[in-house]
């Protein structure tokens, strides 16, 4: 195999990978060999037709798709290695020259590391964290443990209240038509919760178990559904059962039940206490994370286009996961929202330049100080992630693969550079004004994006709603022509 390298702008560089004949050909005569059994040609047996029968009858390209894919899995890494400059990802694969008894020869895009030019990365101005712990904070711990142990009861003796939890049956209609998604039987829901159009969970307020009810309601106009968004609609309610929960008194008996004190007081103290540990802890973080994304902002660097994507896809992929243990798949939250996974992707090019920025800007800092991850401050984190794991030093370093070893490593780096920064940062009620003038653009963004989401879906249901009345007035003409 040979490589040739190619220097690009913007921190990328083109590598040209040729590889013999002779290994294109061991690759198609395993190709070949794999899926010799699948082939029945008139004359042979099956699983009996030759190499160069199959070739004839089906075209000599058969066998490269797969043979290139397997070269050019088994060859990359090789030539990523023999470059003298760090690989961090690469783009797509181009094929230049395949073909029997000649080289094969393929290209592709990489990324390489930026180099990074250090803004102010000490004194950062961040915004201002209480670790005060309020009486209010305190009391809704205590509301919360109270609600956690109230006892559930069956109402049978009055109304429907807010905070009341009901069972219903409804269907809902338009028009006096029925739309998807207006009809349910057995629905659990909390009055007050909001997770009901507006008018609905107060219509159900002061009727009683066995009532049924017609409820006259509007769709907000930003519905996520454009079908029915601003459209009123009726539904027709029934209510199957009233339940309601019985709080608890809060008094020292309430303590000693839950807690490991026999006063109220005692409770509340150690409420406060674990309370403002935590809130050190959220303090913490929270300035560890303003100080980097200014230094990051104050930092230069040219990040490659096929890094972004390349860390999009991580995200991407993120999301996937976390939507699978939530029970539903990344299509049907695109659907939710109405984008295209191009569309999706793009809306994560902010969040992933971001990360990207601040992890080089980290590494550079790394080096700046001189932060070394010494052999002991390794093996103590490896022996830390045995004792979670259950697992044995030997079995996790043959378990996990170099990538994720290599970013435990780099996880120490990064403490030790958050550290610096926490500890050089300064508090001050300017960065706390831009932090909530950030938030709020933010927030404004967000609300437009949303605002153009739900026109272009009122956009969309108009014109399907147009071409499927468009079929019945044709269908009209030729009646009046014949009458």
């Amino acid at each position: 195999m040979s490589v040739q390298v190619e220097k690009l702008e913007h921190n990328t560089a083109k590598l040209t990978v040729e590889v013999p004949a002779e290994e294109l050909e061991k690759e198609l005569q395993a190709a070949y060999i794999r899926h010799k059994k699948e082939f029945s040609i008139p004359g042979f047996r099956k699983g009996k037709v030759p190499r160069v029968v199959v070739e004839k009858t089906f075209g000599a390209a058969i066998f490269y798709d797969e043979a290139a894919q397997n070269l050019v899995n088994a060859q990359l890494p090789k030539a990523k290695e023999e470059a003298d400059f760090e690989i961090l990802c690469n783009g797509d694969i181009t094929i230049t020259q395949i073909e029997k008894g000649q080289p094969f020869i393929f290209e592709t895009e990489v990324a390489t590391r930026p180099e990074v030019t250090l803004g102010q990365y000490k004194g950062i101005e961040v915004p201002i964290v209480s670790t005060e712990v309020s009486d209010e904070e305190v009391e809704q711990e205590l509301k919360r443990q109270q609600e956690a142990n109230a006892r559930v009861i069956t109402v049978e003796d009055r109304p429907a209240e807010m905070k009341d939890t009901v069972i219903i049956d409804y269907s809902g209609t338009i028009d006096g038509e029925p739309f998807k998604g207006g009809t349910a039987t057995d629905q659990t829901l909390v009055l007050g919760s909001g997770n009901f159009i507006p008018g609905f969970e107060e219509g159900i307020v002061g009727h009683s178990t066995g009532e049924e009810l017609d409820l006259d309601v509007t769709f907000p106009g930003d519905y996520h559904s454009a079908d029915v968004a601003g459209k009123p609609a009726v539904f027709h309610v029934t209510i199957k059962k009233i339940t309601a929960k019985e709080l608890p008194e809060l008094d020292d008996e309430f303590a000693s039940e839950v807690s490991s004190f026999d006063t109220l007081e005692e409770y509340k103290e150690d409420i406060r206490k674990e309370r403002g540990v935590q809130k050190q802890v959220d303090a913490r973080q929270k300035i560890e994370n303003a100080s980097i994304a200014k230094a990051a902002k104050n930092a230069e660097m040219d990040l490659p286009d096929i890094l972004i994507k390349d860390q999009c896809r991580e995200l991407m992929e993120n999301y996937e996961q976390n939507f699978q243990q939530q029970g539903f798949s990344l299509a049907q939250y695109l659907q939710i929202v109405q984008q295209t996974e191009d569309e999706f992707i793009e809306s994560l090019k902010p969040t992933a330049t971001e990360q990207l920025r601040q992890r080089f800007t980290m590494d550079a800092i790394a080096d700046a100080e001189g932060f070394e991850v010494t052999d002991e401050m390794y093996d103590k984190k490896i022996d830390e992630l045995c004792e979670m794991y259950g697992m044995e030093r030997a079995e996790m370093l043959d378990v996990f693969d170099k990538k994720y070893l290599d970013q435990i490593r780099d996880g120490i780096k990064y403490d030790i550079v958050l550290e610096l920064m926490y500890d050089n940062s300064v508090q001050t009620e300017a960065a706390t004004a831009e932090a909530e003038a950030e938030a709020k653009a933010r927030e404004e963004e967000w609300a437009r994006k949303n605002e153009e989401r739900r026109k272009k879906q009122e956009a969309e249901a108009g014109t399907e709603e147009a071409a499927e009345e468009a079929p019945a007035e044709e269908a009209e003409e030729p009646a009046a022509e014949e009458e």
